[in-house]
Parts: C-alpha cells; sequence; structure tokens
C-alpha cells in the first residue's frame, strides 16, 4: 500500500485500496456549482463543460464533487449498515459497500479531480443514466475536457469497482483522449 501525502504529477495521481491519500489530503478547491467543490485548476473546466453541453440542449448536474475523508467515511459507513440490514456480517457488509463507495483514503473524490455528472432530467446513479441525453453528451465529449467515465463496464476486475456511467474524472486533455 502506497500512502500519497503529496501534489505532485495531480492530474494523474492514482488513489485506491493501494494507493491511498492520506486522511489530511485536502486539495486547492474551487466551485462548480452550488455547494460543490473540485480541484482549483479544473474548476472553469467543469463549468465550461456544463455551459457547452447546456448551449447544446443538454441539462447537466453534479451530484457529487469533492469529498473530504470524514465525508467519504459516513458514505461508506451507511452503505455498509446498508448490508448489515441485509444480514451480512461486518466482513462482508465491508466487502460490499467498498464496490460501490470507496473507503476514506480510497476515493477520486478526495483528490478533488473526479465528480458523478448526470442529466439533469434523470440524477438517479444507476446504469440507467446510459440512455439519458445527458450521458451520451457526456461519453461523446468528456475527453475533450479532459475527463474520461473511470469505471467502465467489464472493468470491475481491475478497478475493484462497478460500473459507474456517471463518475468522471479528470485526467487532463492529453491523456483522456489516448484512453478515449
Amino acid at each position: 500500500v502506497t500512502l500519497i501525502t503529496t501534489q505532485n504529477e495531480w492530474k494523474l495521481i492514482l488513489v485506491n485500496k493501494d494507493h491511498l491519500l492520506s486522511k489530511d489530503f485536502i486539495p486547492p478547491l474551487g466551485q462548480v456549482a452550488s455547494g460543490k467543490q473540485m480541484r482549483s485548476e479544473i474548476a472553469p473546466v467543469v463549468k465550461q463543460m456544463i455551459s457547452d453541453a447546456r448551449d447544446q440542449g443538454v441539462n447537466l448536474t453534479i451530484v457529487s464533487a469533492y469529498r473530504d475523508a470524514s465525508r467519504q467515511a459516513l458514505l461508506f459507513e451507511r452503505k455498509t449498515n446498508y448490508y448489515l440490514g441485509k444480514g451480512l456480517d461486518r466482513e462482508d457488509a465491508e466487502a460490499n459497500a467498498a464496490t460501490v463507495v470507496e473507503r476514506p483514503g480510497n476515493s477520486e473524490h478526495q483528490t478533488g479531480l473526479a465528480m458523478d455528472i448526470t442529466d439533469s432530467s434523470f440524477v438517479s446513479l444507476t446504469t440507467a443514466q446510459e440512455k439519458t441525453a445527458g450521458y451520451k453528451w457526456l461519453y461523446a465529449n468528456c475527453a475533450k475536457y479532459g475527463f474520461i467515465v473511470r469505471f467502465t463496464e467489464g472493468t470491475d476486475g481491475i478497478t475493484g469497482i462497478s460500473h459507474e456511467p456517471w463518475h468522471l474524472r479528470y485526467v487532463g486533455k492529453k491523456v483522456a483522449k489516448e484512453i478515449k
């Protein structure tokens, strides 16, 4: 396990269960929507992407963006409790929770580089999101702004995270185009 405490190579920082952020890691932040923040360097890019989509008749909503370690801990515990309520023991409940909500220190949201973004008419975080005009626009255009859909179908064996078509991660325009 690598504990990440610096902000070097901020666009390509890898954060997951093997590459953890320290609990006190806080990137420089900028406002992207009401009550939502992302890394300050990309906040204008996010706003431009949403504006460009709107100009093309597509309305997008940022459901979640930067989350500090304490917020991530709350979300992880909430999901763990959901599985405990289904009768799983703590170990299995946490393992199941970790496939949809990262543990604190493991989440790309803490980097300020990731956001959950949806079509404004369908803000549910389900794979049905892929049928919306907002998702189709994002999928076709996100690389132009430096974003990728991070957790694509069939990659959960590599990433450990289920398919999340709403989760966009900033990697920079050059890398996003290469990945796309």
